[in-house]
């Protein structure tokens, strides 16, 4: 952006930290306890998600397993 299309109220970016004023900012950590709300749609995405990557294998597997059963009962 050049001088004369910035804002006046926009500040340049100063990429030295010594121009930075650091006493006013302390580290909080956050606790591990507090837990993300999750909706009823979160988890059937997270369930779906789970079936096509760690367990499509056993899926499919028991899928082919239920079908082969369902031949041999009826042969």
């Amino acid at each position: 952006m050049s001088e004369e299309t910035r804002p006046d109220h926009e500040e340049p970016v100063s990429s030295d930290d010594a121009d930075v004023d650091w006493k006013g900012i302390a580290f909080r950590q956050e606790s591990g306890t507090e837990y993300a709300h999750l909706d009823a749609k979160d988890y059937v995405a997270l369930f779906i998600a789970s079936l096509e990557t760690i367990f499509l294998p056993l899926v499919i597997l028991a899928i082919l397993l239920l079908v082969l059963g369902a031949v041999f009962i009826f042969i």
